[in-house]
């Protein structure tokens, strides 16, 4: 790749070529957009399917009324007050927007980079610049021009470098400016309260739009050791109403599917990230002996080299992968709940692998398993499934790939178990919803489960134990309507849950069982005490127990402070202490204010989406 002065590259980018240059996010990979005749070339470079739209860079906010149209006085305030940076506004385009680069709804991206190289560019070719990442299609964004693909490098027409931009990798923020009121479609490096701070006075307050996840400077998470707030029955704080409001997908008139600015911040990112994603069914026989797990897998569209192969029909080129991200889900739900989390964690650059535990989702044979685990061999046999997807995943991405960890609710303390005998290989761990009650209420209920189980048989479903345990954190928010409202302060989410045929369900007195020896086996001082799968593995389960005694990834603890079941930040804390005493010495915790048990189906997703990923890839 020819690295040469800005003038020459405003010569190649004025004959319709592609050229290398630093940007204030990534390194990017543009054309001029007015000497172009569309954006074919990005795609070629990078290897990717033709077809969507690639957002600008502009010289300033006047490219708003030059490149659109009808563009509202509040998307001018935007550009006022966070251009030249990280903001990206998606407006209608005008006329002088050439169809080659508008999107289906004749849309187009604009930003404004702090970049000087890059605006000496636009300044010397005349013309805005068409602006992709310059790494190929699933590969990893590169921070400067010594980290581009020799293939891509050998391909462009020349490069400018500046080692005085320093690329930040924080995607920018994505605006929807085209409907009455702005529409966040991605939440970046610019918070919704910047936003609205910035708005103020100026719209209206859209009072039925989801609101944005609070950002830290309007509700800092509460920092491990602080009081957080009681956590009083039916007290539900509201997060405050904001301007601008979150788009799970995208909004109406806006292309579902444009491609990322210099910075790989999707315009759309969310139908972006879903249309580039690949959904994999797995299967594998359950350690309980009888049931067939339903797993699947989430890559990205590029690894499918046969689409008719499943599995074995997937190539990750080297370098391709971040890491290996298996998901376990909580009680009374399942893995589907969790596409959301998968999709923005495959857009980070992982793959994401997960199952349907035992008596739960697809794994059970029907209805009328839903909730019914092994009395006496159930918690190992989760714990055996964790490691049986993990070797599954790992076979088929590579076992060199880093590998990770995320847990909610049930899945945490049953990932906790699996730490003390198979934390060899784990690279870090993200524990959502997560808790530590006091020792004896946790072996009493475990008591009165087998006392049940064995009166009553392991199948029978007890009001008793189900009002003890899951039942009891409806108590919490007595006056919303729902038994449910213990999971999400959002309603619409509340209402899916309900919903879903795979949810809700009673646990059987032997899944409470289960459950129990989880919640004993996570927070017990000398860690699980249940039995192996088989008499077989107990040597082997004791081998491995010394080997991991010394080997204690480092764990990111999630959860909101209205949660009861980590009782609203108490008992995450104790189980940020358990863990330390396991010997984790590297232990942080996050509460989000006004959340509950699922952050990530509540107002704070998007905040728990970027803290969870810069987690992750600290240890990559």
């Amino acid at each position: 790749m020819r690295v040469t002065s800005i003038d020459e590259a405003a010569c190649a980018l004025r004959a319709g070529e592609a050229v290398v240059f630093p940007t204030d996010t990534v390194c990017g990979l543009g054309v001029a957009a007015l000497h172009a005749s569309g954006p074919e070339a990005l795609y070629r470079l990078k290897g990717r399917p033709a077809g969507k739209p690639i957002a600008w860079l502009v010289e300033g906010p006047e490219a708003l009324d030059a490149f659109g149209r009808d563009v509202p006085d509040w998307a001018h305030t935007l550009a006022a007050r966070f251009w030249p940076g990280p903001l990206t506004l998606v407006v209608r385009a005008s006329d002088q927007v050439p169809s080659a680069y508008r999107g289906a709804a004749g849309t187009v991206g604009l930003r404004m980079p702090a970049a000087p190289t890059a605006l000496r560019l636009m300044q010397a070719a005349e013309s805005p610049l068409c602006v992709t990442s310059a790494n190929r299609a699933g590969a990893l964004d590169v921070p400067d021009l010594a980290q581009v693909d020799p293939a891509l490098a050998a391909q462009v027409a020349c490069a400018v470098d500046d080692r005085q931009v320093a690329s930040s990798g924080q995607a920018s923020t994505v605006i929807d400016c085209t409907g009455p009121r702005p529409v966040m479609l991605r939440a970046g490096a610019i918070d919704a309260l910047r936003v609205n701070a910035a708005l103020a006075g100026i719209t209206e307050v859209d009072e039925a739009a989801e609101p944005c996840h609070e950002s830290r400077e309007a509700a800092a998470p509460v920092a491990e050791g602080a009081p957080g707030e009681p956590c009083e029955p039916g007290d539900s704080p509201g997060v405050g109403a904001a301007v601008v409001s979150a788009a799970v997908g995208t909004a109406a008139g806006v292309d579902a599917d444009v491609d990322a600015d210099a910075d790989a911040a999707a315009v759309g990112d969310a139908a972006a990230i879903a249309d580039d994603v690949v959904v994999v069914p797995l299967t594998f026989p359950s350690a309980d002996g009888c049931s067939q797990v339903a797993a699947r897998l989430w890559v990205p569209d590029v690894a499918v080299a046969d689409p008719d192969a499943g599995a074995a029909g997937l190539a990750f080129a080297p370098g391709s992968v971040r890491g290996v991200v298996q998901l376990v889900h909580g009680m009374c739900e399942h893995m589907g709940r969790y596409d959301h989390v998968a999709r923005h964690l495959v857009g980070e650059g992982f793959v994401v692998c997960g199952m349907d535990l035992i008596g739960h989702g697809l794994t059970a044979k029907g209805p009328d398993d839903l909730g019914v685990v092994d009395a006496r061999m159930g918690a190992a046999a989760i714990v055996a499934d964790i490691d049986r997807m993990r070797a599954r995943a790992r076979a088929i991405v590579g076992a060199e790939v880093p590998f990770f960890l995320f847990a909610h609710s049930m899945g945490s303390f049953a990932t906790r178990c699996y730490l003390e005998r198979h934390a060899d290989g784990v690279r870090a761990v993200v524990l959502s919803g997560t808790g530590h009650p006091a020792r004896a209420l946790t072996a009493a209920g475990g008591i009165l489960a087998r006392a049940v189980a064995a009166h009553r048989g392991p199948a029978h479903r007890s009001g008793l134990l189900d009002g003890l345990a899951a039942g009891g954190y409806a108590k919490a928010f007595p006056h919303e309507g729902s038994p449910y409202a213990w999971i999400s302060s959002l309603p619409d989410q509340v209402a899916a849950y309900e919903a879903d045929p795979l949810c809700g369900f009673t646990f059987s007195a032997s899944a409470y069982v289960a459950l129990a020896n989880l919640v004993e086996g996570a927070t017990m001082a000398s860690g699980p005490a249940f039995e192996a799968v088989s008499p077989a593995a107990s040597s082997v389960a004791a081998a491995e127990d010394a080997a991991c005694a010394s080997v204690r990834p480092p764990v990111l603890l999630v959860s909101g402070d209205r949660d009861p079941v980590g009782q609203c930040g108490a008992g995450v804390r104790r189980a940020a202490d358990h863990l330390r005493s396991r010997g984790h010495d590297q232990v942080r915790m996050i509460l989000y204010p006004g959340a509950r048990h699922e952050v990530h189906h509540d107002a704070a997703r998007d905040l728990l989406y970027a803290d969870v990923a810069a987690f992750l890839k600290e240890q990559c």
